[in-house]
């Protein structure tokens, strides 16, 4: 806040009132501009940490996706196993193996926090019009992915049908007993299982390939979509 005072004795000829009146004009100009650098320097400041935040975001979906690939690759090649050998069961008639132990992979879901913080702080007035773009591409993939059924709608269902077919202290269920029509929903639980599994990671391997363009200095939203395909 600016205080301006007036001069302590009265001006006694034009000259001196100008002089007062060009005194208090550059007094002010000076504690504008001043007032103006400090939050100057702020704003630089907030800019440069959330730069630093929205790059550390970017780092860090990079690797959950690529985690999440991992995890789509185990996964995927276990469930395939399992369905060839229900196939196999189907067409000869015979009990199903015990199933080959879950890969046991695991993951975080990408997600991007500084951004959210940002903008519902409204600190992205701090960001260029293509920073706004480029990062705002991927949050929308991100909340495409996290908006898939894929791990509790679709995880549960195969999880409790196996829970009818697991022996007391084992660590894998038991199929050898097991229905054709058991074996078909299970193999249907699977399928579902897996292409929600498929889905997901297809959004993530989006996000991917849309940060991996952004950390390297890519701002340009059509090749940015471009580098997720």
């Amino acid at each position: 806040m600016l205080d301006v005072h007036s001069p302590h004795e009265a001006a006694h000829t034009w000259k001196d009132f100008f002089i007062h009146i060009a005194t208090i004009c550059v007094g002010l100009l000076i504690a504008i501009g001043l007032e103006q650098t400090v939050e100057a320097i702020h704003h630089a400041h907030q800019r440069n940490e959330l730069h630093e935040a929205l790059r550390a975001d970017t780092e860090k979906i990079i690797q959950d996706t690529e985690d999440v690939e991992r995890y789509r690759s185990g996964g995927v090649q276990w469930l395939n196993g399992i369905i060839g050998q229900i196939d196999d069961a189907l067409d000869t008639g015979h009990p199903l193996a015990v199933p080959p132990p879950d890969p046991s992979l695991d993951f975080d879901a990408p997600d991007d926090p500084a951004w959210k913080a940002a903008r519902s702080s409204g600190l992205l007035e701090l960001l260029s019009q293509q920073d706004i773009k480029a990062y705002s591409e991927v949050d929308h993939i991100l909340a495409t992915a996290e908006a898939l059924p894929w791990m509790n709608a679709n995880y549960g269902p195969k999880h409790e049908f196996e829970e009818q077919f697991m022996r007391h202290g084992a660590s894998n269920p038991d199929f050898s007993h097991a229905t054709s029509e058991d074996l078909k929903q299970y193999r249907a639980l699977l399928i579902t299982y897996r292409d929600s599994i498929e889905n997901y990671a297809r959004w993530c391997h989006l996000a991917h390939g849309a940060e991996v363009a952004i950390l390297h200095g890519e701002r340009d939203l059509n090749r940015i979509q471009k580098a997720e395909r």
